[in-house]
């Protein structure tokens, strides 16, 4: 009994001293950053949105009506300094310098108010492309989050024309020499943009071939309750 005793004490220590000796589990490595990169044609992509071509034709629309009526503002003082040369009051006098400040005067707030609307327009139009960049924006976030891509670089897309120096040059100054079709986001952002307000996707949209993340598993949880996987279409 002694025997056994001694025998099941020595196997214990054994053990013990084993499992002292063993190193521990290392613990889960933390997901690394994102590794991949991408492009996206911003200037094509904003002019394709679903609603910049009508937003853009309501303030040209509005331009071309302020520019009607500051043109008949602008003849009707025209007019009157023509009727004033021709009434035969004499140049220098009271009652014709008086006129001519008069013309004078309106001609100078006619330009103030002029610049104004001008300037009003100007600020909507600023408020549209901002507000078309930011949302193009928030979804290539959402979709290279989703995807574990680091970066997106604005790439012009343009037809070089080499006797026509202005392309030439504009090429040659863009800071991506090259990259590789299948890593271009814009027809699958422009596709997600038309989806979500549930229209049809334009024919010219719709390109056939490789997605940039056909072979990337996504790092995070999907935003918008888990639909970007199926709603997000290939290219």
């Amino acid at each position: 009994m002694k025997h056994v005793l001694c025998t099941a004490a020595l196997l214990t220590a054994l053990t013990m001293s084993a499992f002292a000796q063993a190193p521990a589990a290392a613990p889960a490595a933390p997901a690394g950053p994102p590794r991949f990169v991408a492009t996206v044609d911003l200037g094509r992509l904003m002019q394709s949105h679903p609603e910049f071509k009508a937003k853009m034709e309501v303030i040209q629309e509005q331009k071309k009506k302020l520019d009607a009526e500051f043109l008949g503002k602008q003849n009707a003082l025209r007019e009157q300094a023509k009727k004033l040369d021709e009434s035969g009051i004499r140049p220098g006098t009271d009652p014709y310098q008086q006129q001519v400040e008069e013309i004078t005067k309106a001609y100078g707030n006619l330009e103030v108010e002029a610049k104004n609307e001008l300037r009003k327009l100007e600020v909507k139009n600023s408020t549209v492309i901002y507000d078309i960049f930011s949302e193009i924006k928030q979804e290539l976030s959402a979709y290279c989050k989703h995807y574990g891509i680091a970066q997106v670089t604005d790439v012009r897309k343009m037809e070089v024309v080499p006797t026509i120096p202005q392309t030439v040059m504009e090429d040659i100054e863009q800071r991506l020499v090259w990259s590789d079709e299948q890593i271009d986001l814009t027809n699958t952002i422009k596709m997600q943009l038309y989806k979500k307000r549930g229209l049809q996707v334009p024919a010219e949209t719709a390109v056939v071939g490789a997605s940039p993340t056909a072979t990337l598993q996504p790092t995070t949880a999907s935003p918008n309750n888990g639909t970007i996987p199926s709603n997000i279409p290939r290219r």
